[in-house]
């Protein structure tokens, strides 16, 4: 019998263990910023960080200095009239999407993150979400959308062109090389043409569309009715919805991304960090949730990402931005030119111990005699590389590779979680799994 219970005492440590490994964090907090009235929006640039907040009928921006993220220094703080609802910074310069009295755009000089000057005030009527592409303002507003060009030397903020959506708002905005993608109230996502500036395709939705994020031919949007939703813009001009998640149903926010990853700030659920690998299956694999967040906002700098947080629905939550550390940024880009196609599998046995195996699909006839160079590495926790499992040109087809839970000087590693990355070209998939000794 104490031999039973031992083996049962160690099969339920090891299942312990193996829950908590699973549930390991991508996403952690390194401090939090505490601000007067709900913050709306952060963007850093460099070991700076800027926030925008309400407070009372105006807003307040302000600076602090990040080089210690972990213990943030509060630089300056400016008032400015109006409801700021986004911001972009690009140089020394801040441009603020302003709403309610003060509507238009607010032109700040944060050339010295200590001494904010506000230099320009455009009286253009409500303004919205902002993206600066090529030069280029590109700012949601009342009545669509509007494209300006900042001119320093002179401090003059020139209208190039306004796209119309008569009797709705513009409220998100995102640029490419190819086109704008314009949510709209109510209306659904516009794709623009830049020559033309006509509308080029619509994805119609009768929700409150609110941002908007695109990688590839694949747009993501948040509204306040489905959540996240993907939709297929490979065909611009007919764009089509491939999945959905859903979301905190009071108002979908913001989103950013990178590689196969989107963070998106979804309000009482705080930041959902989304697998998009596979963009017709949108898998949550990690979230900041504490009980006092609501996420209205996510901005990404290096390893760094800022959530704002806002007392929108008057339930308590706190007002400020969590300054959170990002595991995934640390997996370094492999660079290259290679064909794109390819999937990666889940590793089985998982959690394992000694061996797993790994499958994975390489899917292109762009090289010569069908071949495609194939990356495929294992980190652990913090980035860092622990084996190289492939580095070699594979014809097309289904593979399978052996990983022992060794390192590439052949030594064995410890018990805990481990993320592999397949990478082809420019593209890259990222898994995690479970070493138990």
């Amino acid at each position: 019998m104490a031999v039973k219970t031992c083996q049962g005492v160690k099969v339920l440590v090891l299942l312990t263990f193996s829950l908590a490994l699973l549930n390991a964090q991508i996403v952690t907090q390194l401090s939090f910023i505490g601000t007067g009235g709900p913050a709306i929006a952060a963007q850093s640039a460099g070991n700076y960080l800027f926030i925008s907040n309400i407070q009372g009928t105006s807003s307040k921006f302000k600076s602090y200095d990040i080089s210690d993220p972990v213990s943030p220094v509060a630089l300056d703080s400016v008032t400015i009239t109006g409801f700021n609802g986004d911001f972009v910074i690009n140089g020394n310069f801040a441009f603020l999407a302003m709403s309610d009295n003060g509507a238009g755009i607010r032109v700040l000089d944060v050339s010295n993150p200590a001494n904010i000057q506000e230099v320009l005030f455009v009286s253009v009527g409500e303004t919205g979400g902002m993206f600066y592409f090529d030069s280029l303002l590109y700012v949601a507003d009342g009545g669509g959308m509007g494209v300006y060009q900042y001119d320093s030397s002179q401090n003059n903020l020139i209208s190039l062109w306004h796209y119309n959506t008569p009797n709705t708002d513009g409220i998100d905005v995102f640029v490419t090389t190819d086109y704008i993608y314009l949510n709209v109230f109510q209306q659904g996502l516009h794709i623009i043409n830049p020559t033309t500036h006509q509308l080029e395709g619509l994805f119609s939705s009768p929700q409150i569309g609110i941002g908007v994020y695109i990688t590839g031919n694949i747009a993501f949007v948040t509204d306040d009715s489905q959540g996240l939703r993907s939709v297929d813009i490979s065909d611009p001009q007919n764009p089509v919805q491939i999945s959905s998640l859903p979301g905190n149903g009071i108002i979908g926010t913001g989103i950013t991304g990178q590689d196969n990853y989107l963070y998106f700030a979804d309000g009482g659920n705080g930041l959902r960090v989304i697998d998009v690998s596979d963009s017709s299956n949108l898998v949550e694999v990690d979230a900041f949730a504490p009980t006092n967040i609501f996420a209205i906002r996510v901005a990404q700098n290096d390893s760094q990402l800022f959530v704002t947080s806002g007392d929108i629905p008057g339930t308590g939550k706190l007002n400020g931005v969590y300054i959170l550390q990002n595991t995934l940024t640390n997996l370094p880009p492999v660079p290259g030119n290679f064909p794109e196609t390819f999937s990666l599998e889940q590793n089985y046995p998982n959690p394992f111990n000694p061996v797993t195996s790994i499958q994975y699909t390489v899917s292109s006839v762009q090289f010569p005699e069908n071949n495609s160079r194939v990356l495929l590495k294992v980190y652990d926790v913090l980035g860092r590389e622990v084996k190289t499992l492939v580095n070699e040109p594979q014809r097309i087809g289904r593979h399978t590779v052996l990983w022992d839970g060794t390192n590439n000087f052949g030594k064995s590693v410890s018990s805990g979680v481990y993320y592999y990355r397949l990478q082809v070209g420019q593209k890259q998939k990222i898994r995690k799994m479970i070493l138990l000794r």
